[in-house]
């Protein structure tokens, strides 16, 4: 059972994940020469998270409606890492075969005798996106801490 706390945070993280994921935003590329837009309550699951009214991506703006809904791509995006944590056992490689593709990871495994996502060699993208992803769970970590 969880604590209130702890299931806030466990949705919080699932979807910051989901939406990182969805937009494939990498963290390098974050800084936006835009100013930030004002942003509204929603109502949703997440009482305390705020959807921006729009969102741009190194300047060009990203529709947030019909299929580019970032709930339905996040609610979509979970559903497929569910299902490569069960093919591939292990979320690391499960994460590796979301960012390259299954086959890339499996043809990697066959080649290498491997079954490590630490010890494969994988394009450099999908080698770096577990940190990527480690350094977002600690921001949303230390975000979480300083506001409570």
């Amino acid at each position: 059972m969880y604590s209130k706390k702890a299931y806030k945070i466990k949705y919080i993280i699932l979807f910051a994940l989901g939406l990182f994921l969805t937009l494939a935003i990498p963290l390098a590329a974050v800084a936006d020469s835009q100013p930030s837009l004002p942003l509204e309550k929603t109502g949703q699951i997440l009482p305390s998270f705020k959807v921006p009214k729009a969102l741009s991506f190194c300047g060009e703006p990203l529709p947030l409606h019909e299929r580019h809904d970032p709930l339905t791509a996040t609610r979509s995006a979970l559903r497929y890492l569910s299902f490569l944590k069960e093919k591939f056992s292990r979320w690391s490689l499960a994460l590796a075969a979301y960012n390259c593709g299954e086959q890339r990871v499996n043809s990697a495994m066959d080649e290498q005798k491997s079954n490590d996502y630490y010890q494969l060699s994988l394009p450099q993208e999908s080698e770096r996106y577990l940190y990527r992803l480690a350094a977002i769970k600690i921001i949303i970590g230390q975000k979480l801490h300083l506001g409570h």
